[in-house]
C-alpha cells in the first residue's frame, strides 16, 4: 500500500511494536534501503549527525547535545558521532521509558568495534532491499505474508499468474533498493546500481575503519556475483577473484557488515551425518549483484544456468525480507549432502522445528521429478517436515505429491 508517495515496509509493523515498548530502537540495514525514510515516519523529531557541526556538537558533549533534545527523537547516521550511543545508554539506565530513540546509521558491526555500548538496550530491526511485496504494495499485516500465513495456519497460496520469466529477471535487474525503483529508465537505474556499489565500498567499509584494494574489492564482488547461489569453497573464489585465501575471507567480513552479503548456513547439521557445511552464497540485493557483474536481461534470458542463480536469488530476496521482519521464529538456511546427491535451495525454520522446503526451477512446467528431493527430506525428517514447495516460472499452481506443491514464484507476493 502507498501512503503519500510512501511505501509500507515490513519492518514498519515491528518499529510500531517496539517503539511503544521499549526506550531504543536500533533500525539496520545497508545504505540506501530506507532506513532514514521509515525511521521517520515513525518519530518527528530528528538529528542528523552527518551534518558537521551537528556531529561535532554531539561528540563534544553527547550528553548535553541529547538533553537538549526533546523526545522520542530519531537519530540518524551514529557513526559520525559515535559516542552518542554512550550517552543514550546512559539516559536509558536511569530513564527506561517507551519510545525515546530511534537510532540508524551505518551498518558497522557492534562486535570489536569499540564504541558500542548498545548490548541489552538497544533492540535491533533489520530491514532488507525491498522484497516485491513491499515494491507492489504491503497493507502492513505481516500475518499475510508468505511465510507467516504458512506457519502460523498452514496455507500456501494456489493462485495462478500471468507473470513469465522475463517479468522475473526484470524485477530481479531493477532490485529493491528505492531510488533504483523509482527510476524509470533501465539505463538510469544499471548506472545507479554500478555506483551504488562503488561508492558504498568506498564509504561503509571506509567507516569501519579498514583499508582496502578497491579494485581488488570490486573483482571480488564481481565473482561473488556471478556465483550467486553456489555453494563454493573459499579457495576458488579467491582464486577466481586472483586474491588469498585470507583476504577473501577478511572481504567476505566487510562485505557482510556493509550489508551486501548474506550466505546461508545449512540446516541438518546436527541430523545428516555427510552435509555441506559450506555457506550457500548470495548478494543481500539481485539488482546490485547483476549490475557489478555487468549482466543485463538479455543476458540472464540466453544461459539457462544463469537465470537459474537470477530466479534463486530473487527468491531469496523475498524470502530474506520476510524472515528479518518476522512476528514469529522463523530462520532460513540451505541444505546439500556431500555427495549433491540430495540439494533443496531453502530451508526455511519456524516455531517448534518446523521445516518448509522450497527448490527454484527456472522452467515453466515441473513434475514429480523436481520434487525428489523434497521427497527425500520428507522421508528422512518427518518429525521437523511440514511441507514442500517448487517455484517455477510458469503460470499455474497444482500439487505435485502429498504435501508438496508446485507454484509460481509470484507466490511469494501474492496478497
Amino acid at each position: 500500500m502507498v501512503s503519500d508517495g510512501y511505501r509500507f515496509r515490513f519492518a514498519d509493523s515491528a518499529l510500531d511494536a517496539l517503539m511503544a515498548d521499549v526506550p531504543s530502537v536500533f533500525l539496520t540495514g545497508p545504505r540506501g534501503c530506507g532506513k532514514t525514510t521509515t525511521g521517520m515516519r515513525h518519530v518527528d523529531r530528528s538529528v542528523s549527525l552527518d551534518v558537521p557541526g551537528m556531529a561535532a556538537a554531539a561528540q563534544a558533549d553527547p550528553d548535553l547535545f541529547l538533553d537538549r533534545q526533546q523526545r522520542p527523537l530519531f537519530i540518524d547516521e551514529w557513526q559520525e558521532a559515535p559516542a552518542v550511543l554512550g550517552a543514550v545508554k546512559r539516559i536509558v539506565d536511569s530513564d527506561p521509558s517507551a519510545g525515546q530513540f530511534l537510532i540508524t546509521g551505518s551498518v558497522r558491526s557492534e562486535l570489536g568495534s569499540g564504541v558500542w555500548p548498545g548490548t541489552g538496550r538497544l533492540v535491533r530491526v533489520a530491514m532488507a532491499p525491498m522484497s516485491q511485496r513491499e515494491i507492489l504494495g504491503f497493507s502492513g499485516e505481516l500475518s499475510s505474508l508468505f511465510l507467516h500465513r504458512f506457519f502460523m495456519s498452514g496455507e500456501l497460496p494456489t493462485e495462478g499468474t500471468e507473470l513469465t520469466s522475463v517479468d522475473y529477471v526484470d524485477a530481479a535487474t531493477q532490485g529493491g533498493f528505492p531510488e533504483a525503483v523509482r527510476m524509470n529508465s533501465q539505463r538510469v537505474r544499471r548506472a545507479w546500481l554500478e555506483s551504488y556499489s562503488e561508492q558504498l565500498l568506498a564509504r561503509d567499509i571506509a567507516d569501519l575503519g579498514e583499508s582496502v584494494d578497491s579494485i581488488r574489492l570490486l573483482q571480488y564482488v564481481e565473482v561473488l556475483s556471478l556465483n550467486t547461489a553456489g555453494v563454493l569453497a573459499q579457495s576458488s573464489l579467491a582464486q577466481m577473484a586472483g586474491i588469498s585465501v585470507i583476504t577473501s575471507e577478511r572481504y567476505d567480513k566487510l562485505l557482510a557488515e556493509v550489508g551486501i552479503v548474506g550466505n546461508l548456513q545449512p540446516w541438518g547439521r546436527n541430523r545428516v551425518s555427510r552435509i555441506e557445511k559450506r555457506p550457500k552464497r548470495f548478494l543481500t540485493d539481485t539488482g546490485v549483484a547483476l549490475a557489478a557483474a555487468g549482466i543485463d536481461r538479455d543476458s540472464v534470458m540466453v544461459d539457462g544456468n544463469l537465470l537459474g542463480r537470477v530466479l534463486e536469488g530473487l527468491v531469496f530476496m523475498q524470502l530474506r525480507a520476510e524472515v528479518l521482519a518476522a512476528e514469529v521464529s522463523l530462520r532460513i538456511f540451505h541444505l546439500r549432502t556431500l555427495n549433491g546427491r540430495q540439494e533443496v535451495d531453502f530451508v526455511v525454520e519456524g516455531p517448534g522445528g518446523g521445516i518448509l522446503g522450497i527448490e527454484v526451477k527456472a522452467s515453466t512446467q515441473v513434475t514429480s521429478r523436481d520434487a525428489r528431493h523434497l521427497e527425500w527430506m520428507k522421508r528422512e525428517f518427518p518429525r521437523e517436515w511440514r511441507a514442500g514447495v517448487v517455484l517455477h516460472a510458469g503460470h499455474d499452481a497444482y500439487r505435485l505429491a502429498e504435501g508438496i506443491w508446485a507454484l509460481p514464484i509470484a507466490s511469494l507476493w501474492s496478497p
